[in-house]
């Protein structure tokens, strides 16, 4: 048994680290003595969930250098599990901190560009053990010398993102104001900075009702438009004159009754969803029982989470043609990718990707015009996440990485698996 401190984003927060780690971190607790430090948790003290320990932040927060020796100190960290982006100016103090601890340090990497940012890849190479969430991901890490990377992907709950009956989708409809006889299309991202390529999908969007005149169609967006370095996404809904046709997903709590849940925007009753207040993973799985079709158009992807979630609810995806999108789109056959073109930072030499919108309008308006293949596709990439993404056979991977991490005597060996290389587990096993 071992003490573990894992370092992401809150339980509460809408993210797909949120929704990831804290199940890891529940999976690892049956064996071992788990902490759980969440980057939006202030002001309350230490408290068991799912027998973890959740500690909260103190000052510095993504890095929370001021607080981990101290936790480090008290709980007797075995193993420090990080998993959020590393390659931010501000965490310079982190990584001392981090390496001068009396700790196994097991890293998750999130790499979204060609190449993967240098000062990532810097800090990286400190870690004891990385984790890569997709096969783009340990590519590129094997591909820079990152040879004490291991895969484990993420993964979907199937008993809670699971497929709409009739009913089902026509509640959450209702709830939502959306009419039954209305085709949507739903987006789930996060709008952090300029990672997702808000503006190119409404470009696409335009484009399909311009091409689909009669096209009685919603884009349902779970996000929050006005999030603290994101984008204005309701300036950008005025300007390609979206008004009729996206929609945000609201929150909205009921003090009599004491229920959290979402609503329509524009409820007096509601107010804007923001990940910092965010909702449960039960409550993410139903908003997507409103949807025909799951878009994920972003300007790069270490893995993608909502395309498997989507799955699990058998809808087809849209993705862009990049980074994770082949494995995620071409492999299960679940979907359609979109063209799309780099774009070079110069400053520090990695390229993202710019989704093209008339692509978009035409994969679009493929999957409108055609319910069988929207079904083909939705039972294909179903049967592909139950397959390989289920929570079940993923989680047992992070016992193997813990174990493979605490032993000292494991070496590292570089195998060819598959479509990639991957690294053959050995003694720890």
């Amino acid at each position: 048994m071992a003490n573990i401190l894992v370092h992401s984003n809150s339980y509460e927060a809408l993210s797909g680290y949120s929704r990831i780690f804290f199940e890891v971190a529940k999976h690892l607790a049956k064996k071992h003595t788990v902490f759980y430090l969440g980057m939006q948790d202030v002001c309350h003290p230490p408290f068991k969930q799912d027998n973890i320990i959740r500690l909260p932040v103190r000052d510095k927060v993504p890095g929370c250098e001021d607080a981990l020796p101290h936790y480090q100190r008290a709980f007797k960290i075995d193993l420090y599990l990080s998993a959020f982006d590393i390659w931010l100016p501000e965490l310079a103090e982190w990584i001392r901190v981090v390496k001068s601890l009396p700790w196994a340090w097991l890293h998750h990497i999130t790499i979204n560009s060609d190449p993967p940012h240098p000062v990532l890849l810097e800090r990286a190479k400190l870690a004891d053990l990385v984790v890569a969430p997709s096969k783009y991901n340990l590519n590129s890490c094997l591909q820079f010398n990152l040879i004490n990377t291991v895969y484990i992907p993420h993964f979907v709950n199937t008993e809670i993102f699971k497929p709409a009956k009739p009913k089902e989708k026509f509640e959450v409809r209702e709830r939502l104001k959306i009419d039954s006889d209305e085709f949507v299309f739903i987006s789930v991202m996060r709008n952090k900075k300029l990672n997702k390529d808000f503006e190119n999908l409404f470009k696409g969007f335009r484009l399909f009702l311009e091409k689909n005149p009669n096209a009685k169609a919603k884009l349902v967006l779970l996000t929050c438009p006005t999030e603290f370095q994101g984008q204005n996404i309701y300036a950008m809904r005025q300007a390609w004159k979206l008004e009729k046709h996206v929609r945000f997903v609201w929150a909205k709590y009921d003090v009599e009754n004491d229920v959290w849940t979402y609503t329509y925007e524009g409820d007096p009753d509601g107010f804007e969803h923001h990940p910092n207040i965010g909702f449960p993973p039960e409550l993410v799985a139903e908003i997507y029982k409103c949807a025909d079709v799951n878009l994920l158009i972003s300007h790069g992807e270490s893995f993608g989470l909502p395309a498997i979630e989507g799955y699990a609810c058998k809808l087809p995806l849209i993705m862009a043609e990049h980074t994770t999108g082949p494995e995620l789109v071409r492999e299960p056959n679940g979907g359609l990718l979109v063209r799309a073109m780099p774009i070079l930072y110069p400053q520090v030499m990695v390229s993202q990707y710019n989704t093209d919108p008339h692509d978009l309008a035409e994969k679009m308006t493929l999957l409108y015009k055609n319910e069988n293949y929207r079904k083909e596709l939705g039972e294909n990439g179903y049967k592909f996440i139950k397959e390989n993404y289920a929570k079940e056979k993923i989680l047992p991977l992070w016992d193997k990485a813990v174990k493979l991490l605490l032993n000292p005597d494991v070496n590292f060996e570089v195998v060819e698996e598959m479509d990639g290389v991957v690294l053959k587990w050995q003694s720890a096993m």
